[in-house]
């Protein structure tokens, strides 16, 4: 039984990490476009792009966490633990990565 909470658990930091850097990544993108310009590679405005990202972020977030539960309690925590835990760890690496990208 606490082999399977800690699959669970782990594949709640699977969807975290899933969920945070998808973040991440759009947020780093839509910066990237200088006031005023269009993009070539992607004809969404800044406001799309986040929220569509938002929209596949949080369907493929929640469709994992309604089948990682099976209707069980204690799996739903153990998913959002694994979740809560992987928003520190992405917090911890990007906040690295601006680090060293501001030093050079």
């Amino acid at each position: 039984m606490t082999m399977e909470y800690a699959v669970v658990f782990l594949a709640g930091i699977a969807l975290g990490c899933f969920y945070f850097g998808g973040l991440w990544l759009t947020t780093r993108s839509v910066a990237r476009v200088p006031k005023g310009q269009v993009q070539l590679i992607s004809s969404f405005s800044p406001a799309l792009k986040m929220f569509l990202s938002f929209i596949g972020r949080m369907g493929v977030t929640l469709a994992g966490m309604y089948w990682l539960m099976q209707g069980n309690w204690i799996r739903a925590l153990m998913a959002l633990l694994g979740i809560l835990l992987a928003r520190f760890l992405v917090k911890y690496w990007v906040s690295s990565v601006v680090r060293k990208e501001v030093s050079e």
